[in-house]
């Protein structure tokens, strides 16, 4: 998606060039006013969905059987700015449900209905936000709890988090106090540390990233800690992606500025950096080859893609472990009431590799 609004579906070229091809004929590409799109298997038939967040007015679109896409309708969303979202099953009742921030409105809570249509439920759950600009959402299990709670950052702090107390209830709680009211411009998290609890990772404003994590006692607060300074050139304008660039079963974070991608290690120290002749735009990760691991595609303002591909050797040695590629499904177990989502969407997973656990 271009800062224009324009979307693009991209595949790759079956020539050995590695090189990137627009299928302008493709349904999404028609689209005009996106600002993101938001992918999973909201109707459990599995096959890929996409949700449209759009500058006016959000589309869901379904695929079919014969692979075309059919739009949803009677989507209660109103005509607004929606400049961010997430897909997730909310509820934990086995369906996809859609959270989507705005920039000029309150955020919306799609409540899946399981059968192709949806309501609106945020003002029930507390979660809209009123009329405070948002600018990002991530969903995330913060307490533990093995629920989805959601992050919303807003244009200014406070932020909100908003922790899930099932049957569509949401808690706020003391213990983010610091975390709401920082300057945060961007908002990532992963799992691992000694708790057990999420770490958030975060960009604030002055270029300052800052891991943020439980104290320790059940209410106590969430405090930051190895803060460490980057160059921002457009504050406003970061991304960050947590990637294992090395393949040793930690995951690396990858800031995204509007000049240069910038690689920091777990405790935010710059590992590298990658200068671009083109202001970034957006960021993704791609998988080519599994066994190579993760690889990443940028695109400029202009519109320019760039691909960051795995380095396999360095001085004639590997330069990375070989990665597993795990595809995770859900179930449905009739006997006991219980389901989950077709496409995985929230699995926590752990793998041993020796004597340490992934």
């Amino acid at each position: 998606v271009t800062l224009d609004g324009r979307s693009f579906v991209l595949i790759e070229d079956s020539d050995a060039s590695g090189d990137w091809i627009v299928d302008v004929d493709h349904p999404l590409s028609s689209i005009t006013a996106v600002n993101c799109m938001l992918f999973g298997d909201v109707d459990s038939d599995g096959r890929v969905d996409a949700y449209v967040c759009r500058n006016g007015r959000d589309q869901l679109l379904v695929q079919t059987e014969d692979g075309s896409w059919r739009p949803v309708t009677g989507l209660p969303v109103p005509s607004s700015d929606t400049v961010d979202g997430a897909i997730a099953d909310l509820d934990h009742d086995g369906d996809l449900d859609v959270f989507a921030v705005n920039a000029d409105g309150p955020d919306v809570l799609l409540n899946n209905n399981g059968d192709g249509t949806y309501r609106d439920i945020a003002t029930r759950a507390a979660v809209s936000g009123g009329d405070r600009p948002s600018r990002r959402v991530l969903v995330a299990d913060v307490d533990l709890d093995r629920d989805a709670d959601l992050i919303v950052l807003h244009d200014t702090p406070p932020h909100a988090v908003y922790l899930n107390d099932r049957l569509w209830s949401y808690a706020r709680s003391s213990a983010f106090e610091a975390f709401e009211s920082s300057p945060i411009l961007a908002v990532s998290s992963r799992y691992g540390s000694e708790t057990g609890r999420a770490v958030l990772r975060t960009v604030e404003d002055g270029g300052i990233a800052s891991n943020w994590a439980h104290a320790g006692a059940p209410d106590a607060e969430w405090v930051s800690s190895e803060r460490e300074t980057l160059c921002l050139d457009a504050p406003r304008s970061v991304d960050l992606l947590p990637i294992d660039c090395t393949g040793d079963g930690r995951e690396e974070l990858i800031v995204r500025t509007q000049s240069a991608l910038y690689v920091l290690s777990p405790d935010n120290q710059v590992l590298a950096s990658f200068a671009s002749d083109q202001p970034l735009a957006n960021m993704a990760s791609i998988v080519v080859e599994p066994r190579h691991g993760p690889g990443l595609l940028t695109l400029s303002e202009e519109g320019a893609l760039r691909t960051l591909r795995p380095a396999t050797e360095v001085d004639g040695r590997p330069a990375r472990g070989d990665y597993a590629t795990i595809f995770f499904t859900g179930r449905d177990d009739p006997a006991q009431q219980m389901r989950s989502n077709t496409s995985g969407i929230g699995v926590r997973w752990a793998a041993r590799l020796g004597p340490t656990w992934q």
